[in-house]
């Protein structure tokens, strides 16, 4: 009785707090990247000196989804010095109105893949780390969780967005305090999403 109790007024509380915080129902868009890489020098260097060298700096691009205050990307950055790799992040996170319309923080996570590009006509696309034969299920349960932070500003159809992004330890099933553990790779980087719809 009191789980459904519980359901019950989670649901309330999502009909109430959705209507009034989400700044349309639906959008989607398509973003260009630039990503700081500030790698595993963070702990003796700090985060920003490496931003002067190019080679810690990508770019890409991605697609953007959301719902509500409910919203989902997917990024896919190069790999500075080797042309086979690309970088991809699946995230879903959580919009925060901070100035209701207009800015908004955006908290949440997902998995990171990096995948091989082959310049093989016969060979396939693989994630770096896996053989060939391996189902995506497979690679997904083994992929890095990264945490992430942004924040929104709406610019009529655009949005401009700051985020940080934490590689952790973690995979799916692990424990929480390895997914709140640093895997070393800390990132950074600015978004303009078009809204398309």
């Amino acid at each position: 009785m009191r789980r459904k109790l519980l359901y019950i007024l989670i649901a309330l509380l999502l009909l109430v707090i959705i209507p009034l915080n989400s700044r349309s129902l639906f959008d989607v868009g398509l973003k260009v990247v630039t990503l700081y890489d500030a790698d595993t020098g963070i702990e003796t260097s700090g985060f920003f000196p490496g931003m002067r060298d190019g080679a810690n700096w990508n770019f890409g691009f991605g697609l953007d989804g959301r719902i509500s205050i409910l919203h989902a990307s997917v990024l896919a950055t190069s790999v500075f010095g080797d042309e086979n790799l690309m970088d991809l992040y699946y995230s879903a996170m959580i919009d925060i109105p901070i100035v209701n319309e207009v800015v908004y923080l955006s908290l949440g996570g997902g998995l990171s893949n990096q995948l091989y590009l082959s310049e093989d006509d016969g060979e396939e696309i693989r994630s770096s780390t896996r053989s060939t034969g391996d189902s995506f299920g497979e690679i997904m349960i083994d992929s890095p969780i990264h945490l992430k932070a942004s924040v929104d500003v709406i610019l009529g159809p655009a949005v401009l967005s700051v985020f940080y992004l934490r590689e952790t330890n973690g995979k799916i099933g692990d424990s929480l305090g390895d997914i709140f553990t640093s895997g070393g790779e800390n990132k950074g980087g600015v978004a303009l999403t078009l809204m398309l719809f």
